[in-house]
């Protein structure tokens, strides 16, 4: 993936997740993950295990969250809603979001 192509500039990886930066504008690295781990945690018991390995896209300054099977998904349902924004993404059921062979 080519996250020009997203409109996104930076890739933030942790240990619960991953987000993304947009080029229309800054966010705090530390406020995105802290916001979207703690919205994570209050939907958490709602996504599993139903959605286990889906993405979820939260957007942190709603709490709205958006699910797909892959990133791909979940960032364009969340874009039609707030094609401007930047989510907090994470594999639902999983420490991170994605790993490399």
């Amino acid at each position: 993936m080519v996250l020009e192509n997203y409109g996104l500039k930076e890739k933030i990886e942790s240990s619960f997740g991953t987000a993304f930066l947009s080029k229309k504008r800054f966010v705090d690295k530390d406020e995105l993950v802290e916001k979207g781990k703690e919205i994570y945690k209050k939907i958490w018991d709602k996504l599993e295990p139903a959605h286990k390995g889906e993405i979820v896209a939260i957007e942190i300054k709603t709490g709205d969250y958006f699910l797909g099977k892959d990133l791909v998904e979940a960032d364009e349902k969340a874009r039609e809603k707030y094609p401007d924004e930047v989510f907090y993404l994470a594999r639902i059921g999983y420490r991170a979001a994605w790993h490399f062979r």
